[in-house]
């Protein structure tokens, strides 16, 4: 049995060259490489790799020269092709072939006289020129060259038509994905931005308000997320200036639908609509009346948010509120007994122009806790099983000790322990009320 060893040879250079190729991004190393190989295995020959992007018919921009010493750019070095500073050629011997835009294979070359290429290309006799594909247009060009006029096998001609294109493929799927990761980064980073203003809508730290512990927590599934809440006093001028023993406080939780930035956009919103509503001072019904009139007018991609508003004072201990359409809140009783408040109604904000929001009062008394959050609590479930719901949360609620933060942190863990090892499938939210 005997071996081809000089086949083999070149097999084994094709193949440590496609190696490189398959691990290599970067399109301007790709394409080095295959440049390189291919004068290793094919002895003195120049390729030249042509671009006429972006200019006029017959014109064209020389890439790409490689001669047997190395390889010399014009143009610029960078696989986008036609850059700005580049300079464009018209007419010459290549601007006629691409012209007539068919591959070409000339075994009596001389160049000697061309205006553009002539003094580089005059040692070689054989020329072949293939069009490189690009979504079906022949954009770019590519041109062996070799100094003997036969030099190129008919068999070796044809395959390298077929390698010219196959090349240019990968060069494209490698420029493409460059683009893409470039624009996933920028896309992050804006993403971060967004994430970054919306945190800085909520509060930095809640009131240390005397007759009143509060606790909250947020997490959100993506980087920017769509829940909202707030406490705030009601009737003052500024949150900075309200004294702490003042009386009325209004507090806020929110569910955007959906989550990521265009919720986040839609909660920075919300807020804007809370804290610039004239009269701070109107009740609960009448705020919400306004959230939802301006949000549906808006009639952003048909968006919505669930809201649950209520304003307690701390001297009388009534709460007011109303609900578009939230998950009503949990009131632990003060022998550990868990129940939702009486439900008002109401839709959420943003669907359509609804009719007034009903509102409820109740009294609270020492001891009782309030817990306010979102459905990302109540919804979130393993890969197979159920969702926590309202039971599990009440259950959560009911053996949760501690200060008003020790609780939150008791009903989370909880819930994550529910979920298991699973990512949260939406945002989450809680915000606990405890009256001294």
């Amino acid at each position: 049995m005997t071996t081809d060893t000089s086949l083999e040879q070149r097999l084994d250079a094709m193949a440590a060259m496609l190696r490189v190729l398959s691990s290599d991004p970067d399109p301007i190393h790709s394409i080095n490489e295959y440049t390189r190989s291919m004068r290793e295995l094919y002895g003195d020959q120049c390729v030249i790799s042509i671009s006429r992007r972006n200019v006029g018919d017959g014109c064209y921009r020389v890439m790409r020269l490689i001669h047997p010493e190395g390889v010399a750019f014009e143009g610029k070095e960078t696989i986008q092709y036609a850059g700005a500073d580049a300079p464009a050629h018209c007419g010459g011997f290549i601007g006629d072939i691409i012209g007539r835009g068919r591959s070409v294979v000339i075994r009596d070359l001389d160049l000697a006289d061309d205006p553009v290429l002539g003094a580089q290309l005059s040692p070689y006799s054989l020329m072949v020129g293939f069009p490189v594909f690009d979504a079906g247009v022949d954009w770019n060009w590519l041109f062996f060259l070799h100094t003997d006029p036969f030099g190129f096998p008919e068999s070796d001609i044809e395959s390298k038509f077929m390698q010219s294109n196959l090349m240019g493929g990968i060069t494209n799927s490698k420029q493409a994905a460059e683009r893409l990761r470039e624009a996933n980064e920028r896309i992050k980073r804006e993403i971060d931005e967004i994430a970054h203003i919306q945190r800085l809508l909520l509060p930095r730290s809640l009131p240390k308000i005397p007759n009143l512990e509060t606790g909250a927590i947020y997490r959100t599934y993506d980087r920017a997320g769509g829940d909202y809440y707030d406490i705030f006093p009601i009737g003052t001028e500024s949150t900075y200036a309200t004294p702490l023993n003042h009386p009325r406080w209004g507090v806020l939780i929110a569910d955007v639908a959906g989550h990521g930035p265009s919720a986040a956009v839609v909660m920075a919103m919300l807020s804007t609509l809370l804290h610039g509503y004239h009269a701070a001072h109107d009740r609960p019904s009448k705020v919400v009346d306004y959230m939802d009139r301006h949000l549906t007018l808006k009639n952003i991609n048909h968006t919505f948010a669930t809201v649950f508003y209520g304003v307690i004072d701390t001297e009388t201990r009534r709460l007011t509120y109303t609900s578009a359409g939230h998950p009503m809140p949990l009131l632990k009783l003060e022998d550990g007994s868990v129940t939702p408040l009486p439900s008002t109604g109401g839709i959420p904000v943003g669907v359509t122009a609804s009719e007034p929001y009903a509102e409820n009062e109740i009294r609270l008394s020492s001891g009782q806790e309030l817990l306010l959050y979102t459905d990302g609590i109540t919804e979130a479930r393993p890969p197979s099983g159920a969702m926590f719901n309202v039971e599990g949360l009440t259950e959560s609620l009911e053996k949760a000790e501690g200060s008003a933060d020790e609780m939150l942190e008791s009903i989370l863990s909880d819930v994550f322990s529910h979920v298991g090892a699973r990512k949260a499938d939406d945002d989450i939210s809680m915000v606990l009320l405890r009256l001294k």
